[in-house]
Order: structure tokens, then C-alpha cells, then sequence
């Protein structure tokens, strides 16, 4: 039923992106975007990029990671 949604997003997004799926934890929030299962956090992607030994992005392959966006099927938003 919600196929059609998530490949809206990913098309609408794609660089960005990860993987779009449905989320049974969201209760009020129509849709939420975290980290992947073992990324960093986007604050902890900051500091890191902060930091001296992070000047070569291509060398870090912590930099720059691709979010998972969690759809709640039960908000009137996305119904």
C-alpha cells in the first residue's frame, strides 16, 4: 500500500538516502530521519568533521553518510 511513497522519497532524495521504511516506534511524528543501523549520529558526524584528521573527506569513510527515513503508516499526514 505505501510502495508508492517510499519510492517517491527515494526519487525525491536520492543521494541522500539510504532506504525508506515503515516504522512502528513513530506514534505522533507523520516521519523521522535517523542513521543507519551502525552510522554515526549527525552531531557526532560534525564533530568529527571538526576534527584535524578529518581535513580529507575521502579518506573518512565516516563522513557524509546516507539516512533512513521512517514513515509512521498510521499519521493522517501520510494516510
Amino acid at each position: 500500500m505505501f510502495k508508492p511513497l517510499t519510492d517517491w522519497w527515494k526519487k525525491l532524495i536520492p543521494g541522500d538516502l539510504e532506504v525508506v521504511r515503515l516504522s512502528k516506534r513513530l506514534e505522533t511524528d507523520p516521519c523521522i530521519v535517523v542513521p543507519s543501523d551502525y552510522g554515526q549520529t549527525p552531531n557526532m558526524e560534525r564533530i568529527t568533521k571538526a576534527q584535524a584528521y578529518a581535513s580529507n573527506d575521502r579518506a573518512n569513510p565516516y563522513l557524509n553518510q546516507k539516512r533512513v527515513l521512517e514513515i509512521n503508516p498510521q499519521h493522517a499526514a501520510i494516510k
